[in-house]
């Protein structure tokens, strides 16, 4: 039991699917409470349902079949528990974390190849250590800057 959209925002429905085959069974054109509680009341035999959270839903089948047990979609559950996860370690963590700033001594040299303004000497400096055989990704590492 699941709902969908016919057109997002504007109107929903429900959809019935068999658990055992994953087919439709049926598609309602709400997704209220009294067309799911009269639908379900149709099928008697209904043991098990599967849902999303939906408190509609949920309370649909609880008096349609008091008996009946009712599952939560992997995806929701999981979607949950990430979510609450996410929120506790929000709530554990400091917002910033400061990373102490580890001294590099650079040379004059690496320091003018580092200024933005001087392109044609960082093209130049790449080209030479490209001749010279280094890697595209040790000279990205030397110049500070990633390939992409």
């Amino acid at each position: 039991m699941d709902d969908f959209a016919f057109k997002k925002r504007y109107s929903y429905g429900t959809i019935m699917v068999d658990l055992d085959s994953h087919r439709i069974i049926d598609i309602l054109n709400s997704r209220d409470k009294e067309p799911a509680i009269e639908w379900l009341r149709n099928y008697p035999n209904i043991e098990i349902v599967s849902r999303y959270g939906s408190q509609i839903y949920a309370s649909a089948i609880t008096e349609a079949h008091p008996k009946a047990i009712q599952i939560g979609y992997r995806f929701h559950l999981l979607k949950g528990l990430s979510e609450a996860v996410e929120k506790y370690m929000f709530r554990l963590f400091p917002p910033r974390v400061e990373i102490p700033a580890t001294a590099t001594i650079r040379t004059p040299e690496m320091q003018a190849l580092l200024d933005t303004r001087n392109r044609a000497q960082q093209i130049y400096f790449t080209r030479t250590k490209y001749k010279g055989g280094l890697t595209i990704n040790e000279i990205a590492l030397l110049m500070h800057s990633s390939l992409y």
